[in-house]
């Protein structure tokens, strides 16, 4: 066997055995795009499935957004699976709905959220707990400095965590209870097309991953290169900070657990709808450090909008302020308001706000946090 087989392949059966994936009842789910990272990964796995007894089937979602080459890609990806002789489904990915209000958001949120959803569906009609997808640690460093450049808190420079729970979709019913896995997380893309040449493999190419519109394309293609340029190894050291970022994330989040359960009630509205009511007097007097607080807004706003897209450190900052103050509201981004009472700070969504999408983070920072003309509002 070829090294580069012993070192990818032999990572990802290390990766399965040592987080007890391979005892799991059902198939593991391997997301499949056609692209060079996942053809990857499931090429590995189909590797390895003897030696570690594990069943697999893969889901490709194909959003239609780029007209023949996405139908060439969900071609590709049933020509791959039969030569692999892997079950595979393929599945529409509902972008629009996600596009059009109450929950107008990006295309590149919106495609995320049509992605999961599908993922999701697949996972319940196979009886799968698993879900595998191919993260690799150039898509962490990007994801870390992306999160940086827009002033995320410890969650965002932790990055993408190696196993976490398949994340709620706004609109839709709670996800199965199924583990979003990335055995890739810490396997450069290098590895990845070393081990396509040792497999003879011919991965599908988006020619969007090139396009400088985008913010990650850019920080791949111009900020990275430069950084390592000025300093070797840069990316190695982005990655050890994460990792830093995410046991000091970890530990604090058992603190912002107990200030949620004590300070903040949820309220249901509709079937994906909520609002969040705080106590000032509880969050504020029970000598929590700000940090904390940070993590109960986060919290909040996710429940109330159904993702972190769109918010920042200075959206957290104007809520702690309001919640120090008197009466006064606060419009935010994705149409969420958030008012304070003299007992209470709640946020919820405005009816009476058209909603619109939000600019992609990082890449001239968040929609403006606009105070609403009341008395004791406070500004940012």
């Amino acid at each position: 066997m070829p090294p580069a087989l012993d070192l990818f392949a032999g990572h990802v059966r290390r990766f399965l055995t040592d987080h007890d994936l391979v005892a799991n009842d059902g198939p593991l789910l391997i997301g499949v795009s056609g692209g060079p990272d996942s053809v990857s990964l499931l090429a590995a796995c189909v590797e390895v499935r003897d030696r570690v007894r594990i069943q697999i089937h893969a889901v490709h979602v194909d959003h239609a957004l780029r007209g023949k080459a996405s139908s060439a890609d969900a071609k590709y990806v049933r020509r791959l699976c039969k030569r692999l002789s892997i079950p595979v489904n393929v599945v529409p990915g509902r972008v629009d709905d996600y596009r059009q209000p109450p929950r107008r958001a990006s295309l590149e949120v919106a495609a995320r959220y049509a992605r999961y959803s599908a993922f999701a569906d697949v996972a319940r009609e196979i009886k799968a707990k698993t879900l595998l997808v191919a993260h690799t640690a150039d898509d962490q460093v990007e994801t870390v400095l992306m999160n940086l450049m827009r002033g995320a808190g410890l969650r965002g420079t932790s990055g993408m965590r190696p196993i976490a729970p398949l994340p709620q979709v706004p609109g839709q019913p709670n996800p199965p209870a199924v583990s979003l896995v990335r055995p890739l997380l810490d396997v450069p893309r290098t590895e990845v097309k070393r081990y396509l040449r040792y497999r003879r493999l011919r991965p599908r190419y988006d020619g969007s991953n090139t396009d400088p519109r985008y913010l990650r394309n850019r920080v791949r293609n111009e900020l990275i290169p430069l950084m390592e340029s000025l300093r070797a190894q840069s990316g190695s050291g982005l990655l050890r900070a994460a990792t830093a970022s995410a046991d000091a994330e970890e530990a604090l989040a058992t603190v912002a657990e107990g200030a949620w359960q004590d300070a903040v009630q949820v309220e249901t509205i509709s079937h994906d709808l909520f609002s969040v009511t705080i106590s000032p007097n509880r969050l504020r007097n029970g000598g929590l450090p700000r940090l904390i607080r940070m993590m109960v807004y986060t919290r909040a706003l996710e429940t109330v909008a159904g993702t972190r897209e769109g918010f920042g450190a200075r959206h957290l900052d104007a809520i702690d302020r309001l919640l120090h103050g008197q009466a006064g509201s606060l419009d935010l981004p994705r149409s969420v308001l958030v008012t304070r009472s003299q007992d209470a700070l709640a946020l919820l969504i405005d009816p009476a706000t058209p909603r619109r999408p939000v600019r992609q983070s990082g890449a001239h920072g968040s929609d403006t946090v606009t105070g609403r003309p009341e008395v004791g509002t406070m500004a940012p």
